[in-house]
């Protein structure tokens, strides 16, 4: 029998080159922080795509390779920034927050979903250096595959009181469900006694022994620590890319002066 060839992976030209990240842990405000972003001139509506924040664990943790995992991360995000030029997949869920109705000039982009010539809203974006615009869970712990990937990539990380974050996981039980309920899209990991977050690998053989509660609190001791982690660990010029602001300052405190960092780190102005 004759041997097959070798197939490796090529590499694709990438279309999206201005890429921004909302970031931060679940419950933690990313919805309020994207709709203050999707305010400035220049920035796409806001768009979460699971996957995306899937892969860069799975391939920290080997389960994926790493060319094979930004392949994947280019096409997919260069497919999900040109659907959104066409229109396609705009969430219409009034009560979403990542619904069109709620991006403040949403009749721009409804009118230019009717544009039949495909290649002149694709034109326009990149001739306005505009930015294709992801909403991503926890994603700092595993940052290092993005920057790899997207040169130029920007990151607006929000923080909130783990308190907070804890309660609000609790109320939505987050504890008890991982690994009952199919409605939590999130891809497990395996341990001794079932299903767990990946998060929870460093505590996997306990993870079922403790209480939901427990488990949120220690879940979410974790996050942070790996946030300052992997933080501590990126040298400065990528450091430089990422804008920190805490969700208190945002809504209650420093309204007027966190929306002037972020136009300031975007280079956009509001509209």
């Amino acid at each position: 029998m004759e041997a097959l060839e070798k197939i490796e992976l090529g590499t694709k030209p990438p279309l999206v080159k201005n890429l921004l990240f909302a970031e931060g842990l679940g419950r933690g405000g990313k919805l309020v922080l994207a709709n203050v972003i999707n305010g400035f001139d220049g920035v796409e509506p806001i768009q979460y795509y699971g996957l995306l924040e899937h892969l860069p664990f799975l391939e920290k943790f080997k389960l994926i390779s790493k060319k094979l995992t930004q392949e994947i991360i280019r096409c997919e995000i260069d497919l999900h920034c040109y659907e959104m030029l066409l229109g396609r997949n705009f969430n219409y869920r009034q009560s979403d927050g990542t619904a069109i109705s709620k991006v403040p000039n949403y009749k721009k982009y409804l009118q230019r979903s009717s544009e039949e010539n495909r290649d002149k809203n694709l034109n326009d974006f990149l001739k306005n250096n505009s930015y294709s615009f992801f909403m991503m869970h926890e994603l700092i712990p595993n940052i290092k595959i993005y920057f790899d990937t997207f040169p130029h990539l920007k990151i607006i990380s929000i923080k909130r009181n783990p308190i907070d974050i804890a309660y609000s996981w609790h109320k939505r039980d987050l504890g008890n469900r991982f690994g009952k309920d199919p409605k939590i899209f999130i891809i497990p990991l395996k341990s001794p006694n079932g299903p767990i977050p990946w998060y929870a690998h460093s505590f996997n053989k306990e993870y079922h022994s403790l209480s939901g509660a427990d488990r949120i609190i220690l879940a979410v001791q974790k996050l942070f620590d790996l946030y300052k982690i992997s933080i501590a660990r990126l040298p400065q010029k990528l450091k430089d890319r990422i804008l920190f602001v805490t969700f208190e300052d945002l809504v209650f405190h420093q309204t007027d002066q966190v929306v002037a960092q972020i136009g300031k780190f975007l280079n956009k102005k509001p509209f």
